[in-house]
């Protein structure tokens, strides 16, 4: 006699399959949403969360923020995010757009500095002797357009194959008609949007030690490039963006916008950016380079997001300081201001009073010493 069970159990499995498959149809088909939409998956490209460069997501990223203008040349030094449109529409959690279909953010880029024209980076002032830094930068912004400048795209991408950080540079470098230098070679002229540009790989290392230049190897990472990992020089980074900012190699008559940035526009463009401040401003201290860091060149947080730098960035920053011989104290104090402010509302909880030591009407004069 047969076993009425047996002949059931292979049609409950099939209903089961059948089941969990319509299921999976419904899962992915009909809520693509759910689907794990930062991942498309016709190439497998991941957007790694990214938002695209572009006015709508302005307070979800790193916007680009003017570092720095030189009034002879006109030259701009722009911090940002990755330069690219990686999904359609404005969220990060649907449309992730495949690898092919990436390109570089142009009009986003101009746009958001546009939004921006009305930004001085509160280091500008008048015991900076930036007074003229101010003026030439709010008339450079009034009506401000990518297309009278040359660009420069300084990308601080981990240079390893199978890192996502090259998939976002293919796309930058399609851009720049696939030519490209590293580290601190000399530029490879090229064309972009129709007039020259030129696009740099300059890999970051991250100082992981914690103990800054006393560590060999993170004070090799400053002065020299790391040839078998790929990393170049901090220092030689830094003195390389001055170079360009002065006008080095720059065809007469013509404006850089010189665009630094990694993927997020946080980390390792934030400490590069710290190196910068701290090598061209006299008395620019680490705590300080730090704060405008984090706050996109502001003085305090307020309605702003804030970008705080990583440990690894953070230790490279601060063994660049000591490397330079600047200003390395970490902790804001009473003796340690802002370059030209006169109060320290700028970190909340370290509103310190300044000390003063005035003569009082009891305190005597010195005796004079004369000779026997």
């Amino acid at each position: 006699m047969t076993n009425p069970s047996y002949k059931q159990t292979p049609r409950l499995v099939i209903t089961q399959a059948g089941i969990i498959i319509i299921f999976l149809i419904f899962f992915i088909v009909l809520v693509p949403g759910v689907q794990g939409a930062d991942t498309n998956i016709t190439d497998n490209t991941y957007c790694e969360n990214r938002f695209n460069l572009a006015l709508e997501n302005k307070v979800n990223i790193s916007v680009p923020t003017v570092v720095d203008i030189n009034v002879r040349t006109g030259n701009l030094l722009v911090r940002g995010q990755v330069p690219l449109v990686v999904r359609d529409g404005p969220d990060n959690s649907v449309g992730c757009r495949m690898h092919s279909d990436w390109y570089y953010a142009y009009d986003g880029l101009n746009v958001l500095m546009q939004d921006k024209k009305d930004f001085v980076p509160a280091y500008f002032n008048e015991q900076n002797h930036n007074v003229e830094k101010k003026a030439a930068l709010q008339n450079a912004m009034k009506n401000f357009s990518l297309d009278d400048y040359e660009i420069i795209d300084i990308a601080l991408l981990n240079a390893i194959p199978t890192d996502t950080d090259m998939k976002k540079f293919t796309t930058i470098t399609n851009a720049f008609e696939g030519t490209y230098s590293t580290c601190n070679a000399t530029l490879k002229d090229t064309t972009f949007h129709g007039r020259n540009g030129s696009l740099v790989l300059s890999n970051f290392y991250f100082c992981d030690t914690g103990d800054g230049a006393s560590n060999p190897n993170c004070t090799k990472s400053i002065v020299a490039d790391i040839v078998n990992s790929g990393t170049c020089s901090y220092s030689s980074r830094i003195d390389q963006i001055i170079a360009l900012m002065a006008g080095a190699g720059q065809t007469p008559g013509t404006k850089r916008f010189i665009y630094l940035h990694c993927s997020r526009g946080i980390d390792r463009t934030g400490s590069v950016t710290m190196g910068y401040l701290q090598k061209t401003i006299p008395g620019m201290s680490y705590v300080h380079a730090l704060n405008f860091a984090q706050n996109l060149g502001i003085e305090s947080k307020g309605n702003d997001a804030m970008w705080p730098l990583g440990y690894g960035t953070n230790n490279a920053s601060l063994a660049y300081c000591q490397y330079i011989g600047a200003d390395c104290t970490v902790t804001e104090n009473v003796r340690i201001m802002l370059p030209g402010s006169d109060t320290h509302s700028h970190l909340p909880g370290q509103e310190d009073p300044i000390i003063t030591i005035s003569p009082t009407p009891d305190m005597a004069a010195a005796p004079t010493t004369t000779g026997p």
